[in-house]
């Protein structure tokens, strides 16, 4: 039920470095501690303790039963440090689905989202559509002859120096930050919309209990005349794999 706030446990994960990532601790299949497959009482503890309520703010802000049978419940926090925090319990038991709504958005750079499904293209890319080579009006080009470090030591006179919003700045082609940085490659990357003004990366995580977990980011809609700007991205999701919903239901609670 909705009213203790008491042990712990979930599900773990089968490779414990799995989330690990070069984007940060927000990459990781948890939103203030919740998991998929954690009972009731251990995912509100962890809000709890995680968003650092205080007493009288143990229970969620409003709670919903859904489904055809109303046994799933749907809990909402309006106002953590983070934004908003939908958890939904399958069955009324365990987690299932995680959304959080943010208060300030990141963008895709600092999450070292790929900019396109396209890393690992070869074809050569303008790091800096503003320098110009000495002599020319043509931007500073890498023929792909020098690593990324090479090249941005090579031409540092003629570059800006990483700045992550700036698109100029980056070899999305390559997956590199002129810093040698690398975008995180463990994702896909999609769009929400027909139009595609609103993209969408995701990855999928094995757990030990055989299913797999989707973590996914959405990216803020884009209107489009600002649709060559870095986006920056308005919700993280974490559900259960499409299609693993019987292993889910399947596994130990």
């Amino acid at each position: 039920m909705i009213s203790a706030v008491v042990s712990t446990g979930g599900q773990s994960v089968r490779d414990k470095g799995a989330d690990k990532s070069i984007g940060g601790a927000e990459h990781e299949s948890a939103v203030y501690g919740v998991r998929i497959g954690m009972d009731v009482e251990s995912a509100l503890r962890a809000v709890f303790i995680n968003a650092e309520r205080v007493a009288g703010q143990e229970k969620p802000d409003v709670l919903r039963r859904e489904g055809e049978s109303k046994k799933d419940i749907r809990v909402l926090y309006k106002s953590l440090p983070k934004g908003e925090l939908q958890i939904v319990f399958h069955d009324g038991s365990r987690v299932s689905q995680i959304i959080l709504s943010y208060k300030q958005e990141p963008i895709i750079d600092d999450l070292r989202l790929p900019y396109s499904g396209t890393i690992g293209s070869t074809t050569s890319t303008i790091h800096n559509t503003s320098a110009a080579q000495s002599g020319t009006d043509s931007p500073v080009l890498n023929d792909g002859s020098k690593s990324i470090e090479e090249f941005a030591s090579v031409n540092a006179g003629k570059l800006d120096r990483y700045n992550a919003r700036k698109v100029g700045n980056v070899d999305r082609s390559q997956g590199d930050l002129l810093d040698g940085t690398r975008y995180d490659d463990r994702y896909s990357v999609g769009y929400v919309d027909s139009l595609r003004l609103q993209k969408i990366w995701w990855r999928d995580e094995k757990t030990d209990d055989g299913f797999s977990i989707r973590v996914a980011f959405v990216g803020k809609k884009q209107t489009s005349a600002g649709g060559k700007f870095v986006p920056s991205v308005v919700q993280k999701i974490i559900s259960i794999n499409p299609g693993d919903q019987e292993k889910f239901d399947k596994s130990r609670p």
